[in-house]
């Protein structure tokens, strides 16, 4: 069973437009980005099942692991800020997460991904910067600096196609 609030957008694309927002996050922003972070695995997951070759289903692959990763210390963060303990949703809990089917990879759509992760980096250094608490911060830029390392690679993968 889901642990998204129910005043919070239900929907990945509403969730992605919400998070972009925000310049300094409340509990609740918190929670959104950790099912979006966790979701990340599956989209990934299918890209990487769409590859044409090894070298670009290893970087969608390393990427979604790293998503993950995000989930957790956002879940972390969410501790220290909060004081709320958060688990990271299970797929089957996550009302963002799919699996998308029959996915066509182009150079565009790879170069689009790779501006919104780098993005990311953007976003979480705001936040870290306007939350002022140091270590709840230095999880956040952590997570920013491997969006970064995820645009970074979609744009190489991009190159690949």
């Amino acid at each position: 069973m889901s642990k998204l609030p129910a005043h919070l957008p239900q929907t990945v694309d509403g969730a992605s437009a919400h998070i972009y927002t925000v310049t300094t996050p409340s509990a609740d922003d918190l929670k959104l980005m950790v099912f979006l972070e966790a979701a990340g695995q599956g989209f990934y997951g299918a890209f990487a099942e769409a590859a044409p070759n090894d070298e670009i289903r290893a970087i969608f692959n390393k990427n979604g692991q790293e998503e993950v990763g995000h989930a957790h210390r956002v879940s972390r963060a969410l501790k220290l800020l909060f004081n709320e303990d958060f688990d990271v949703p299970e797929p089957a809990d996550n009302p963002y997460y799919a699996w998308p089917k029959d996915v066509v990879l182009s150079k565009d759509m790879i170069s689009g991904i790779a501006q919104q992760e780098l993005a990311g980096d953007a976003l979480y250094d705001l936040w870290a910067t306007n939350l002022g608490h140091e270590e709840a911060s230095r999880l956040l830029r952590r997570n920013g600096k491997e969006e970064k390392g995820h645009g970074e690679r979609m744009q190489r993968a991009a190159g690949m196609l």
